[in-house]
């Protein structure tokens, strides 16, 4: 018996390293779990972090090497102020008077001060520009009310959204920002989002309104609209990850909405509503070029717009890892020094008589491509009422141009002699006042010698036969969807500005550049905005954008479809039909 106890005592341990058996296999497994809930939800950020800041990187770097520069402060100087008042010139001010290093903005600061006098850019462009001189010196929003209430709502959604942005720094107004909010939130559509027109949301549009709502976030009925539209772009999102606009997926629309999450405190790169197969993240980088680069559509080629909408996005999530401030919120930029002085912005007319290159109106981007996103712009670039200089078309002289000039010179020359003459018989003696007459007379000759003259002839004179075409395309230009009581008598009663049209073009040729060569060939007035593959249309037979209301402008089709890129950047292929029509709903009117 005590044999047999002894022997059922020595079972007792089997039994005990059983137990402690099955307590390890539990604790192997609540570690497990653990480090699966570390690996998911810790080390992705901590990842994402160190890959945001390289792609930042080298975005700045490419842009800074691709315009000879040896370093950002050069860069800012000498390429962003000539630029100053373009789209990605404003943007990458905003987003580097957030950067660590503490660059020197003044010059860029004191060159947009010059693009802010001057009339013809849209109403969202100078809010976009006031944004970026707040980067630069953020004491000055008292400068811009005058600008704000000539803008502020009067020029579609997005005057408001910018309009709001300004009013969150600070910028007075007639109008409070409860009262803007007040208007965003009764503008949102039924699914949960905001569009510039009809009745679908537009993801980018909703994105950027979301932006300019995050500041008050914490408000009941903004907090029920914001979820409202977080739920509509986490149901539209693609299973990469990310986002399409006009049915075109773009990385342009997936940094909006990544950076207004940011704006909004929400990591989009971890919360789980915005996670489908991809990230945000990896839907962006799907657009990658590489070395700093990124296009508009898949395998395409670099583009401006897209790679400065990603550098904003990647600036906005750096800044909410580092529990920063918004992104729209120039507080903490660099501050102005203590010796400036910045007076009322307001807006000087002026007339000019050659073909303006403004900043980029947004919402006319918008039109002409269908997207708010290329209105950002550079630069896509929003509804927009430009102010045009009159006349729109060149100084029209028709003897000799070259005659002319020094016809005017010789007339400068003849005015300074007849003052030295006044000052002599005044008995001005002194040297500085015939000085400042030399002065006053070098500088006109020099703005005569600078200015361009041309005949009608030398204008309009077509580009001559195209050397190895490429192939030929058909062009016409309509504004049949105006009704006839519309019609001003420069227009033609059947509303077609040029009929279906044959044209040459060369290898790599624009949508935009065989336009310009028509439209000088057939002796069409017309007025571009911006430059190259930024470019978009104003005005054509002096029929400008926004004449007939807020979604009014000229749009593209090729082939019966509307490309999701601007004028500038779509390449022509043989056979190629293109239509330009004079729409009064963004599009939405053209059969």
């Amino acid at each position: 018996m005590g044999l047999f106890e002894c022997r059922r005592s020595r079972t007792c341990p089997t039994s005990h390293h059983k137990e402690k058996n099955k307590m390890k296999h539990a604790f192997r497994a609540v570690a497990a779990l653990i480090l699966c809930w570390v690996t998911v939800f810790c080390l992705p950020q901590q990842v994402y972090a160190a890959d945001v800041t390289q792609t930042a990187e080298e975005i700045l770097l490419a842009r800074v090497q691709a315009d000879n520069g040896d370093s950002v402060q050069q860069w800012i100087e000498e390429t962003l102020c000539a630029a100053a008042g373009s789209g990605s010139a404003d943007w990458y001010i905003m987003a580097l008077s957030h950067s660590t290093e503490a660059y020197d903005l003044t010059a860029y600061g004191n060159a947009l001060e010059k693009v802010l006098h001057q009339s013809g850019s849209s109403g969202v462009s100078r809010q976009r520009n006031a944004l970026a001189y707040l980067a630069v010196f953020p004491q000055s929003v008292n400068a811009f009310r005058s600008l704000a209430d000539e803008t502020l709502g009067q020029q579609g959604i997005m005057s408001l959204v910018y309009g709001l942005h300004l009013q969150n720094n600070g910028v007075p107004a007639s109008v409070s920002a409860e009262d803007t909010v007040s208007r965003l939130l009764s503008m949102q559509l039924a699914d949960g989002g905001w569009a510039i027109s009809g009745s679908q949301s537009d993801v980018d549009v909703t994105a950027m309104t979301l932006q300019a709502l995050a500041v008050h976030k914490e408000e009941p009925a903004v907090a029920a609209a914001i979820e409202k539209a977080l739920e509509h772009l986490s149901a539209v999102q693609l299973e990469d990850g990310g986002y399409q606009s006009y049915g075109t997926a773009n990385p342009e629309s997936a940094a909006q909405v990544w950076m207004a999450l940011s704006l909004l405190g929400i990591d989009g790169l971890t919360d789980a509503r915005f996670i489908k197969y991809c990230t945000l993240y990896d839907a962006v980088m799907a657009f990658s070029c590489g070395e700093g680069l990124f296009s508009h559509t898949a395998e395409g080629s670099a583009n401006a717009m897209a790679t400065v909408q990603v550098y904003l996005a990647l600036t906005a999530y750096d800044r909410l890892l580092k529990g920063q401030d918004s992104f729209y919120h120039f507080a903490d930029a660099i501050p102005l020094p203590e010796e400036s002085t910045v007076s009322q912005i307001t807006t000087v007319t002026t007339t000019t008589t050659t073909t303006t290159v403004s900043s980029q109106s947004a919402a006319a981007s918008a039109v002409q491509t269908g997207s708010a996103t290329a209105a950002e712009t550079e630069e896509t670039t929003t509804s927009a009422i430009v102010t045009t200089a009159k006349p729109r078309v060149p100084f029209v002289w028709q003897p000799d141009a070259y005659l002319l000039k020094w016809v005017l010179t010789a007339a400068v020359l003849v005015g300074a002699a007849i003052g030295v003459l006044v000052l002599m018989k005044r008995g001005r003696r002194h040297i500085l006042c015939y000085i400042a007459v030399a002065l006053v007379a070098a500088l006109l000759i020099a703005a005569v010698h600078c200015l361009r003259i041309e005949s009608p002839d030398d204008y309009y004179q077509g580009s001559g036969s195209v050397t190895d075409a490429a192939g030929e395309v058909t062009v016409s230009i309509s504004c049949e969807l105006l009704p006839e009581e519309h019609h001003h008598t420069a227009l033609p009663e059947d509303g077609q500005i040029l009929g279906e049209t044959k044209a040459a073009f060369a290898q790599g040729d624009t949508v935009l550049q065989v336009l310009r060569q028509l439209c000088r060939e057939h002796h069409i007035q017309h007025e571009i905005d911006g430059t190259d593959a930024l470019a978009y249309v104003k005005g054509i037979a002096d029929l400008y954008e926004f004449d007939y209301g807020e979604l009014s402008g000229w749009v593209y089709l090729v082939n019966g479809e509307r490309p999701s890129v601007g004028c500038g950047q779509y390449t022509l292929s043989d056979g190629d039909v293109i239509r330009w029509v004079y729409t009064l709903e963004q599009g939405n009117d053209i059969p």
